[in-house]
């Protein structure tokens, strides 16, 4: 017998998923420090030098919103309560390993400064090692006996629509900025390199991916790993504004277009 009342078996969430998504949230805390509280200072503090600091600031909000993703799901003991956080972080973590290794000439593997060096080597073997044991931890909850309880907070076909529709608009943003970073700069406010094109658009694939999921598993309980972070994530973009708001240009629609995803984003 479980919390939901029903007889037989539910599927739990394995040792190791658990164990890797607390490995993995305090990554994500450790990396979102350089970026969220010290974005000029990425020469010296970060794998790669980030140019304008608003687009450390945008990554680093991003990592922090995922601790609390990770942290979350981690401590779901009910498999179908956490997954649904799980192929976000999969596809986040495998598309910056590509973009890594697209970019390996910009990182910091020759800085003068041990520290910078061994950041960079440290970011390298993160993003060739995690990307590998979530697939594998992935495999296991799926072939674990047991069935999925019932949905017991659905969202009503309305709701399930706005995130749908939410999950395509960041899903394409995203895609854009990662296969043609240069042509897409222009679907994006502020300035981007190749390779800051990609880690952004590596996120916003990544919350596309979360929003499917809410889409698909479409009840409140089983996705609130991924709402109460997304909503942590507005807050820390919107701070992010603030602190560098002389880099954008508030006259371009490209600059009202960012807020309002925020805004939907937040609302959803």
């Amino acid at each position: 017998m479980t919390a939901y009342g029903a007889g037989g078996s539910i599927r739990s969430t394995t040792a190791p998923m658990r164990i890797l998504l607390r490995v993995a949230a305090g990554l994500v805390l450790l990396v979102g420090i350089p970026l969220y509280l010290f974005p000029d200072r990425t020469a010296t503090l970060f794998a790669w030098t980030i140019d304008p600091p608003l687009t450390a600031l945008f990554l680093g909000g991003s990592y922090w919103a995922s601790f609390l993703t990770q942290l979350l799901a981690a401590r779901r003991a009910v498999w179908v309560e956490a997954r649904a956080a799980v192929p976000a972080v999969v596809v986040f973590t495998v598309l910056t390993a590509v973009a890594t290794l697209i970019h390996r000439d910009r990182f910091h593997f020759d800085a003068p400064n041990w520290w910078t060096v061994a950041g960079t080597w440290i970011w390298l073997a993160i993003y060739l090692l995690v990307p590998a044991a979530l697939l594998v931890a992935l495999v296991r909850p799926r072939r674990a006996a047991g069935a999925d309880p019932p949905r017991r907070t659905p969202m009503t076909p309305a709701w399930r629509a706005a995130t749908a529709a939410l999950a395509v608009v960041l899903a394409a943003i995203g895609a854009a900025l990662f296969v043609v970073p240069d042509d897409a700069q222009r679907l994006w406010p502020w300035a981007l390199t190749p390779l800051t094109a990609r880690a952004v658009g590596a996120w916003l694939i990544g919350l596309g991916v979360g929003a499917g999921m809410g889409w698909w598993e479409a009840d409140w309980e089983r996705v609130r790993p991924i709402t109460a972070p997304a909503v942590v994530f507005v807050v820390l973009q919107t701070i992010a504004l603030v602190r560098a708001r002389s880099t954008l240009d508030w006259s371009s629609a490209d600059a009202w277009g960012y807020a309002a995803v925020l805004v939907a984003l937040a609302v959803v």
